[in-house]
């Protein structure tokens, strides 16, 4: 085969071209410090890439239904803990009045208060939404006036994970009211105003009957209060978990994207002294003519 100064041109050409484009590539990657820019540089780490980038999106949408859920349990326990308290004052309250009748004014007074803040707990908010409402969670889960439950028993659920959905609720019938199949008798906001009724009548045998079943349903708050900070840990350790992943889908997504920097100097510098040379041997036979030859 012949090889003619014009096909050993057109090669050094090409060459030039080769080592025009590779630093163009090195610049790139120098400045942005990744080192896959293009789908064509490396195929199958594009393609890693591109999966990995779509597994952190997914874990960012999971984290903040995460982050969503422990601040709603978080709530849920901040408003059982105050429950739990004014029960505790209406007992108090009750006991006196059983040994104290004749000092009835101001624990009629304080009874009205402690079942004014019951009914505002019950109805505790989180960023809107009723916290108590089981899925209706649009809905004031009691009526301040009737004292009834307007809410479901049903879940109210986020997506924590790929193939993992939880809830995050407990239901305001479950939690204040001890017994279904007796909304109106196990109602513990109507038992506290019962309470404050059967002091207003002084009547002190009632005033201890209320007292009594204020006691169980203290017991019973403290149950779903336990209820609430085991969705609270549960979630505490989901955040872990997510942020394990996420950290782990960094770390690879950085092997296979980032670029040595140090090393890419390095090869940019080499690339420049062989674009030097090469352009210098073009140009010294684009000065050939046939007259050299003669």
């Amino acid at each position: 085969m012949r090889v003619t100064v014009s096909t050993t041109y057109q090669n050094m050409l090409l060459n030039l071209n080769r080592k025009a484009e590779d630093g163009d590539r090195l610049a790139t990657m120098i400045a942005s410090g990744k080192r896959i820019s293009k789908p064509q540089e490396d195929p199958l780490a594009w393609a890693q890439a591109m999966n990995l980038k779509q597994g952190l999106r997914e874990l960012g949408t999971f984290q903040k239904n995460v982050d969503f859920a422990l601040e709603w349990s978080q709530t849920t326990v901040n408003a059982l803990n105050s429950f739990s308290d004014l029960l505790d004052q209406a007992i108090k309250v009750g006991t006196e009045a059983v040994n104290d009748s004749d000092n009835r004014t101001p624990q009629i007074e304080t009874m009205d208060l402690i079942s004014q803040q019951a009914v505002a707990l019950a109805n505790t908010k989180y960023m809107d939404l009723y916290v108590f409402s089981g899925s209706k969670v649009s809905t004031a889960p009691f009526d301040e006036t009737t004292l009834d439950y307007n809410g479901d028993a049903l879940d109210f659920e986020v997506r924590a994970g790929k193939n993992n959905t939880q809830a995050i609720n407990i239901d305001g019938q479950s939690t204040f009211i001890q017994d279904a199949a007796d909304p109106d008798g196990s109602n513990i906001l109507k038992r506290l105003a019962n309470l404050k009724g059967a002091l207003e009548l002084g009547n002190m045998t009632e005033v201890q009957t209320q007292t009594d079943a204020l006691k169980s349903a203290q017991e019973h708050i403290r149950a779903q209060n336990a209820v609430a900070a085991s969705h609270q840990s549960y979630f505490n350790n989901q955040a872990s978990s997510l942020k394990t992943l996420k950290l782990n889908n960094t770390n690879q997504l950085s092997g296979l994207e980032d670029a040595d920097t140090a090393e890419a100097i390095i090869l940019m510098q080499q690339n420049q002294t062989a674009l030097q040379a090469a352009l210098q041997v073009t140009a010294m036979l684009s000065d050939l003519s046939l007259v050299d030859f003669l």
